[in-house]
């Protein structure tokens, strides 16, 4: 059941595209669940940042 396998070389050129490549992915990936997560934050509280605001004037006014 051994059989020789053979694996490619990359130089290191190719090494470091690829390394890039990864790092590119993993920020995408990581954009999007974040983009995600907003996204889920305000369909499901529509009326949660405009309180804030609200909340955030009143304090102010209240501070002057």
């Amino acid at each position: 059941m051994s059989e020789d396998l053979e694996f490619v070389k990359l130089t290191e050129k190719q090494e470091k595209a690829r390394r890039s490549r990864s790092v590119a992915l993993a920020v995408i990936c990581f954009v999007l669940v974040i983009l995600f997560y907003i996204m889920t934050f305000v369909k499901f509280s529509p009326d949660t940042f405009s309180n804030w605001i609200n909340k955030t004037e009143n304090e102010i006014s209240k501070q002057q």
